[in-house]
């Protein structure tokens, strides 16, 4: 799915208010993207986005070769794929995969970032609020940005904001959404010395490891010009997991929030409130939650 510029941002926009996972957010995004009594609508919307999105791609596969439809990796076409070899099985006759199965199995793939998204979209508020010469320096470059890419797509955000690019690093460095990663043990091995017998589950603890002053001094100090400046590793920032088992919805998570915050900076000034907590306080769940009473922070408009 590739939306360029206003669409990208009316769709997020729609996304947003679709959903009460977002009931934790700042109360002035809410403000921002708009009233909860528009749900039914924005929901419609987005339905009819998924659906417009699929016929579209399947369109375009309609006109490959065999071969050529065999190649595409994205999600829609092994979708496809995959339900059809299912339709035509004789074990399975009386179930067909249909297009509005499809389209569910896609917007549960959109839905898998919200929990992640909306957490990291907190955290990167809270520090931007507090760290005001950062954002300052980052709305210079999106503003410069934007004037060579008026209505930017994904492919002009990729590698060509850098000091965007390691603020959302160092985010996700401070306070990892996913705090563990689990790995289960498909033969007896040893890792660090410790013998592991197959069956065996691993989990590394993800924040044990971004906060280590080994691998980043002054951990507790946000920092995004530790990775412009080639201090630390951003290999071992593993926000989406690690390996073969990595998160397949990277790529969507990460330029949706690119997007988004150049959108959001391009256009308001975001300042700490009177008596914001000194830190970030969260919930361990599966994913961290964010506790909304620590972000609280002043919108004005640029």
């Amino acid at each position: 799915m590739q939306l360029e510029g206003d669409s990208f941002q009316n769709t997020a926009a729609a996304f947003f208010r679709a959903w009460n996972f977002f009931l934790l957010l700042p109360e002035f995004l809410w403000d921002v993207v708009g009233n909860q009594a528009e749900h039914k609508a924005a929901i419609a919307r987005l339905f009819d986005l998924e659906r417009k999105t699929i016929q579209k791609r399947k369109d375009e596969l309609a006109v490959m070769t065999q071969e050529e439809r065999a190649q595409a990796k994205d999600l829609i076409p092994v979708l496809l794929r995959e339900g059809a070899k299912f339709s035509n099985d004789p074990e399975q006759k009386d179930e067909v995969i249909s297009d509005e199965n499809v389209r569910e199995l896609v917007h549960e793939a959109i839905l898998g970032s919200l929990d992640t998204s909306w957490n990291t979209l907190c955290m990167f508020i809270w520090h931007m609020a507090r760290n005001e010469d950062i954002q300052e320096k980052l709305r210079v470059d999106i503003l410069n940005f934007l004037k060579e890419h008026p209505r930017p797509s994904y492919a002009d955000v990729n590698n060509t904001l850098p000091n965007l690019e390691s603020a959302l690093l160092e985010t996700f460095r401070f306070r990892p959404t996913s705090h563990m990663v689990f790995k289960a043990v498909s033969k007896e091995t040893t890792l660090g010395g410790y013998p592991l017998e197959k069956g065996h589950t691993v989990f590394f603890h993800t924040e044990g490891i971004t906060t280590n002053p080994k691998h980043f001094p002054l951990p507790d100090k946000y920092d995004p010009e530790r990775f412009t400046q080639g201090n630390a590793d951003p290999k071992i920032v593993f926000q989406f997991g690690h390996g073969r088992r990595l998160c397949p919805g990277q790529s969507l998570g990460s330029l949706q929030l690119r997007m988004f915050v150049i959108r959001f900076l391009s256009r308001f000034k975001i300042k700490a409130a009177p008596g914001n907590p000194d830190q970030i306080l969260g919930r361990y769940e599966v994913v961290r939650a964010v506790k909304p009473e620590c972000t609280k922070v002043f919108v004005e408009l640029v």
